[in-house]
């Protein structure tokens, strides 16, 4: 038997390749374009918002989100700009790969962050929902979100630094490459587990709100529907990390940096659209005003003066945060 042609055994590979990328292109345009409307709507919710209990995180997960924007859209551009740039600029290359590597790192850091906050805000709503009495201490903890996050962000700093440092240093007195490798993929699929595991948490509550579906306030804003994609979204797109992980023992020889990769980069194009459209399309309120009563005039005022002077009519709106009344 003739062995197969090299060429022949290069085109699934090109495949998967082209539609890895193409499916990274996607989520990234959808992701800067759907952030203009998150932050609209965002923006006119905000004086209302601030009465709610989960405002702080929600406030903080904005604020992550704009950075994740702006990193994601700077590392596209001088990404751009470096592969473009012939080696005998080097002068130009070296501050724009500079500025590119900076921006990874943002996307790569504050994606784990959000990754543990959405798993925070799941444990956070079922409390809630199931246990109101919980209330004064989720509300502590709530009050503590931005110490929360410096904390978090401190701890992926460290864990992002340390990987290069011994990898590369291969010091054998203190940990074996091997080793290495099992280290970083229990430090990422640990996390990713953890998210799956919380959003699940949505399932129980979906089926309570669907029990009240027969209330107007259920009949307006449908929520199970939105609970629902949200936990299907979040599992279907994390559940591709578990698929590397198995292909990395079916065959060790592979380097468990190169094939988490591929899921880590979608990961940071997804975790923010993931959160994004939650919000938007978690009640009726955020749809109105994304749809119905959106113009464009309103839209730019709002985009560049930051703030909106007018009162968002009162809607009664169902909240996944309120257990049903019967």
């Amino acid at each position: 038997m003739k062995p197969l042609n090299k060429h022949h055994s290069q085109i699934p590979y090109d495949i998967v390749s082209f539609g890895f990328q193409t499916i990274l292109i996607v989520l990234a345009g959808l992701q800067i374009v759907v952030y203009q409307f998150y932050s609209y709507v965002f923006k006119i919710n905000q004086r209302r918002d601030k009465e709610t209990l989960l405002f702080p995180i929600t406030n903080c997960f904005y604020k992550i989100i704009k950075a994740l924007t702006r990193s994601l859209i700077c590392f596209i551009v001088f990404l751009t700009v470096f592969n473009h740039t012939t080696s005998k600029y080097y002068f130009i290359q070296l501050p724009v790969l500079l500025i590119t590597w900076l921006s990874f790192s943002v996307l790569t850091i504050f994606t784990q962050v959000c990754n543990f906050f959405v798993s925070l805000v799941a444990i956070y709503k079922f409390c809630l929902y199931y246990f109101p009495s919980t209330e004064p201490r989720v509300s502590k903890f709530v009050k503590d979100t931005n110490k929360i996050i410096l904390l978090s962000t401190v701890l992926f700093v460290i864990k992002e630094i340390s990987y290069p440092i011994v990898y590369f240093l291969q010091v054998p007195d203190i940990i074996t490459k091997s080793q290495m490798q099992y280290l970083f993929a229990i430090t990422i699929f640990i996390p990713i587990g953890f998210l799956i595991s919380t959003s699940l948490l949505y399932i129980p509550i979906m089926i309570s709100v669907r029990k009240s579906s027969h209330l107007p306030s259920a009949q307006q804003c449908s929520p199970e529907k939105y609970i629902l994609a949200q936990t299907l979204i979040v599992l279907i797109l994390k559940l591709v990390y578990f698929e590397v992980l198995f292909e990395y023992f079916l065959n060790p020889n592979f380097s468990i940096f190169r094939i988490t990769g591929s899921p880590q980069s979608i990961d940071m194009v997804s975790t923010p659209l993931i959160i994004q459209m939650s919000y938007l399309f978690s009640n009726k309120r955020n749809v109105n005003a994304l749809f119905s009563s959106f113009k464009l005039n309103k839209f730019m005022k709002i985009m560049f003066n930051g703030q909106t002077n007018s009162v968002a009519p009162n809607l009664v709106v169902y909240s996944i945060t309120e257990a049903p009344q019967n």
